[in-house]
């Protein structure tokens, strides 16, 4: 099985704000929908963590993946810097070879649909870096995609547009992982 996580979806946290006021969680929580309907294997959307800050919701979150017998686990956000920022990149944890071939195949798939976009590549995350509990917490091949800087007008603009073209895209990525994966 598939798990969509929205990111920040703990009480009182619905993460960056895009320029037009659009929270990565509302963004987000439609995204895991559009890609959940574009898979062709079991999929769950997490959209409400339990715990009080990020380490406890990670916590549960972890357990919840593993409870439900969940393969695989991507977590959906978007950037946020200064307005001129722009590109995709997807975080693995740095010793999890499925995460980073994940992540890669991911990548590789929003770079065959864009190729107009800017590339921030994969990045492994160690802790103590974003992201990193959710990366080292589960015990599944794990991604954090970071499609778009919804800080820039440009950038959203595009994830607006072409939000079916980006769902499409990570539902292609997450069928390319499956199928390298299978042969491992």
């Amino acid at each position: 099985m598939i798990a969509l996580c929205v990111g920040h979806s703990r009480p009182n946290d619905s993460g960056a704000y895009s320029v037009t006021g659009i929270s990565e969680w509302d963004y987000n929580s439609e995204l895991a929908e559009m890609i959940g309907d574009r898979l062709d294997d079991p999929y769950k959307v997490y959209s409400t963590y339990k715990g009080s800050n990020y380490v406890s919701s990670m916590r549960w979150l972890s357990k919840k993946l593993d409870e439900d017998k969940v393969d695989t686990a991507i977590e959906l956000h978007f950037n946020a810097a200064t307005p001129k920022a722009e590109g995709h990149e997807w975080l693995y944890w740095h010793t999890s070879e499925r995460g980073r071939l994940l992540s890669r195949a991911l990548r590789d798939s929003f770079e065959d649909s864009f190729p107009q976009n800017t590339s921030r590549g994969i990045k492994a995350r160690k802790k103590g870096s974003r992201g990193a509990m959710f990366l080292r917490s589960t015990s599944m091949p794990a991604c954090i995609a970071e499609p778009f800087f919804g800080s820039s007008n440009k950038e959203f603009e595009f994830a607006v547009k072409h939000k079916k073209g980006i769902a499409e895209s990570i539902a292609s990525g997450i069928r390319l992982y499956n199928d390298i994966s299978c042969n491992w």
